[in-house]
Parts: structure tokens; sequence; C-alpha cells
């Protein structure tokens, strides 16, 4: 082989002298990643319904409550509930479950506009 060099757009370019003395040129496609996703084996249905006698933590004496979820590498917020102290979100998620080889942690925090963490709850699916 006299030289070989790849392009961005994935294709590698290899140039080639044969034994008669010609040169050749080859273009090969390249792989520059793979995935290998696996079907989730099962969903977890969490609901998000409501939270009642909150501290306020604004000014205001009020709150902007909201819940974020952590399921392995799920992230998911609700909405944020403006000016209350009993939010109420009726809120639903699918979160998909891909192994139960591992421990599924799910992490649910109940948290302000201005991030202070009210409660943090957790359980093990």
């Amino acid at each position: 082989m006299l030289a070989s060099f790849s392009s961005t757009g994935g294709k590698r370019y290899e140039i080639w002298r044969s034994l008669d003395g010609e040169a050749r040129a080859e273009v090969r496609l390249e792989s520059w990643f793979s995935i290998h996703e696996t079907p989730p084996i099962a969903y977890v249905k969490l609901e998000i319904i409501e939270a009642t006698d909150m501290k306020p933590s604004d000014l205001n004496g009020l709150a902007d409550p909201y819940v974020k979820v952590n399921l392995g590498t799920t992230k998911l917020q609700t909405n944020i509930q403006r000016k209350t102290l009993s939010p109420k979100w009726f809120e639903e998620f699918k979160i998909p479950i891909s192994s139960w080889d591992r421990p599924n942690h799910c992490f649910l925090k109940l948290l302000t506009r201005i991030t202070f963490s009210m409660t943090c709850l957790e359980c093990v699916l």
C-alpha cells in the first residue's frame, strides 16, 4: 500500500500499487462508531399527583415547586407550579427499564425554582 487516509464523510481511501506496477485506488466505507441498543424489557409508570403543606421558599411567602425524577440514565422534570404551597401536577411518565441485572434506583426530588431541595425520595425497583 502506498497511502491510506480517511475523509470526514466516513470514507477510507487506499492507494495500492499492483504487482505489474500500476497504481489503483480503493474506496472503503469506514464505521466510526456502533450503537448497541437493547429494547426495553419493562416500563415504569410514574404518576406525580400533588404535594401539600409545603414550606414557603420565595420572598412572597409562596413557592414555585417542581419535581425532578432520575431513574438510571433517564432524567425527567414536571412543569413548574407557580406561586403555590399545594401544587397539583397530575403528570404521568413512562420510563423504560433495559435491564434487571443492576438495581434500578428511582430518585424523586421536590424542588422550588430557586433550587432549594425540599424532599428527596428513593425507591428501588
